[in-house]
C-alpha cells in the first residue's frame, strides 16, 4: 500500500524512505522517512545543490593589509556573510568593496577593497581634497580683501588730504607766531604808558 499524501517538514525536504518501498510485501516491515535539509527554502536538499564561496581580499599586491575573509559551502539565495571588522590602512580610506556587496549569493564573488589616498608624503592633502569653501592655500578665503582695503606700501606723506596744504606748519614756526604776538602786546603797553604821560604834563 502506498503513503498516502505527501511527507512534508518545516526547513527540509522530503527524501524518500528507509529501506526503499518494496512492490510486494513479503513480510512486516517499517519504512522511515528521509529528509534533506532546505535551508534557503528553494525546494531542493542542501547536501543536492551547488554550492559557492564569498572572499574579502584588501586589493593590496605588495603586502597584507588583512588576511583574506573566505566564506564557503553557501547556498544560492542565502544572506551574503559580511566582512568581520573594519578594514583599515595607514595613509588611506577605505571606501568599500568592489564589485559592491550583494544582499544574497548568487555564486562565486571575491569582494575588494577599494582604497583612496588621504596624504601625499609631505603630509599634505592631495587635490581635490579640499571641499568648497575650504581656506584655500595662503589662508585667505575668497571675499575677504575688499576694494579698498589695500594700502599702497608707498613712503610718501598719505595723511595730506585735498585741499589743505601740502606741507603742515611746522614746531618752529609756531614758535615764531607767539613770539610775535607777544611782542605786538608789549608794544601797545608802552604806547599807552607813553600817552598817560602826556597827558599828566
Amino acid at each position: 500500500p502506498a503513503f498516502e499524501g505527501t511527507p512534508t517538514r518545516e526547513g527540509y525536504v522530503f527524501k524518500g524512505w528507509k529501506p526503499a518501498v518494496a512492490e510486494k510485501v513479503t513480510g512486516d516491515v517499517t519504512y522511515v522517512a528521509t529528509w534533506g535539509e532546505d535551508k534557503n527554502n528553494n525546494g531542493i536538499a542542501d547536501d543536492e545543490e551547488t554550492k559557492y564561496t564569498v572572499r574579502y581580499t584588501d586589493g593590496v599586491n605588495d603586502g597584507v593589509i588583512f588576511a583574506d575573509q573566505v566564506y564557503g559551502n553557501l547556498l544560492s539565495g542565502v544572506d551574503t556573510p559580511a566582512f568581520k571588522g573594519t578594514p583599515t590602512r595607514e595613509g588611506y580610506v577605505f571606501k568599500g568593496w568592489k564589485p559592491a556587496v550583494a544582499e544574497k549569493v548568487t555564486g562565486d564573488v571575491t569582494y575588494v577593497a577599494v582604497w583612496e589616498k588621504a596624504k601625499d608624503n609631505n603630509g599634505d592633502t592631495k587635490p581635490g581634497d579640499t571641499k568648497p569653501g575650504d581656506t584655500k592655500p595662503g589662508n585667505t578665503k575668497p571675499g575677504n580683501t575688499k576694494p579698498g582695503n589695500t594700502k599702497p606700501n608707498t613712503t610718501t606723506n598719505s595723511s595730506t588730504k585735498a585741499g589743505t596744504s601740502a606741507r603742515s606748519p611746522k614746531t618752529s614756526d609756531t614758535a615764531n607766531l607767539a613770539l610775535w604776538m607777544a611782542l605786538l602786546v608789549v608794544s601797545g603797553g608802552s604806547m599807552v604808558i607813553n600817552k598817560k604821560k602826556k597827558y599828566n604834563r
